[in-house]
């Protein structure tokens, strides 16, 4: 009896462990949206992910780039908010946000166990994932290939992965050697990354970047919160006016 008791016992153990990731993951999304409310160049880079998401033959992820802290987490959630509403019958959407470097988000494989996993769950299948890190490419396109074959039972129609601060996980360059090779037609991949921190073996990927804000975004951005919070900002020959 005691060796099942301690396989019951790990299993559980993974299990909570997994639950953790899980709301770790849900609540750097909320945080995410919440911290702006409207990206600027949010519907020229939307447009390039739709884009990018339309397309209907093998393909190599999409790279959105931009420098630290003008705002490619914010973009990506807020697409997902987007997509979850608008495509959540027809879409699969498996995302996972880098908290920071060296935390466990960052570890890479981590990463494709839960992916594995949520792959797993969507094709009904049991089981543990493999966590040998050297199989851990093998293993992924193995289920890679069986989530597509899946797609369209019963309901969605494709699947997209979202990786963001892919730039964050240690030992990228050798981890992500497959994302050269295009992917299953129903399959996307998006990964975003600070600029100029990622590895040279991506530059061949299209990568999209988020621009410094200029001083006309930033009025637009002004304006935006203005007429959501439904506020009028008088000039001064206005308030004038007022006066008489």
């Amino acid at each position: 009896m005691e060796p099942v008791e301690a396989e019951g016992k790990m299993e559980r153990i993974g299990y909570l462990g997994d639950m953790r990731v899980e709301q770790e993951q849900t609540e750097l999304l909320n945080s995410a949206l919440k911290s702006v409310s409207s990206p600027i160049g949010k519907d020229q880079i939307f447009k390039l992910l739709e884009e990018h998401l339309a397309g209907n033959a093998p393909a190599t992820p999409l790279l959105l780039t931009g420098s630290s802290g003008h705002g490619k987490t914010a973009m990506v959630a807020k697409w997902i908010e987007h997509l979850q509403s608008s495509e959540g019958d027809r879409l699969l959407i498996m995302y996972h946000f880098v908290k920071c470097l060296g935390a466990p988000s960052a570890e890479y494989a981590n990463i494709v166990r839960r992916f594995i996993q949520k792959m797993m769950f969507y094709c009904k299948e049991s089981g543990q994932p493999l966590i040998d890190l050297s199989q851990l490419k093998e293993c992924l396109f193995k289920w890679l290939e069986k989530l597509s074959t899946n797609l369209g039972i019963p309901n969605k129609e494709k699947a997209l992965i979202i990786i963001d601060g892919a730039d964050l996980i240690a030992g990228n360059e050798n981890h992500f050697s497959w994302i050269r090779d295009p992917l299953p037609a129903n399959i996307h991949v998006v990964l975003t990354a600070t600029e100029d921190n990622y590895p040279d073996k991506w530059r061949f990927l299209s990568s999209p970047s988020l621009l410094i804000p200029t001083a006309s975004d930033l009025v637009q951005l002004i304006e935006n919160i203005q007429a959501k919070l439904d506020v009028q900002l008088l000039t001064g020959n206005e308030l004038s006016f007022n006066e008489l």
